[in-house]
């Protein structure tokens, strides 16, 4: 399976998105997608599915005898908060399913959606990491100096 990564796309938050490219077999040939199903998905920063966004986009293969498609998500679906996102377009024909375009949306953001009272999806904080350490506490230096007895 060769998986084609796309260049960073960047768009901005409620507008109209257009993301166009050439699928590519695992011989680095171009994938014939006349005959395939095709899926896209939008993952949020921290990795989950952007609903309604994934399955509101529309699909075009605009050369599929040369592997062109092109992917269209309207302003309506696109008001994010503006941050790094991951795209993927799975491809199935028959009972072959992969997935072979994948890359970074990097979402920025539209000072116009607060003038038209448009609100942004906000975007579930990451988890925070893991307490495995000790905090740093500091102690002022005339402590130490008192404790052993200099004071």
């Amino acid at each position: 399976m060769a998986i084609t990564y796309h260049p960073d796309v960047q768009v901005v938050s409620g507008t109209d998105w257009t993301l166009a490219g050439v699928l590519y077999d695992a011989t680095g040939k171009v994938l014939d997608v006349t005959n395939c199903t095709l899926v896209w998905t939008l993952l949020d920063p921290n990795g989950v599915p952007v609903q309604p966004l994934s399955t509101d986009a529309v699909i075009t293969k605009t050369n599929p005898a040369q592997g062109a498609v092109q992917i269209s998500v309207d302003m309506g679906d696109t008001a994010l908060l503006p941050g790094r996102y991951t795209d993927a377009l799975q491809v199935s024909e028959g009972t072959s399913t992969d997935v072979f375009w994948i890359g970074n949306i990097l979402v920025d953001a539209n000072p116009m959606n607060v003038a038209n009272g448009i609100v942004e999806q906000p975007v579930p904080p990451a988890p925070p990491p893991p307490q495995d350490y000790y905090p740093l506490v500091t102690v002022p230096w005339w402590v130490f100096y008192r404790q052993q007895g200099w004071w």
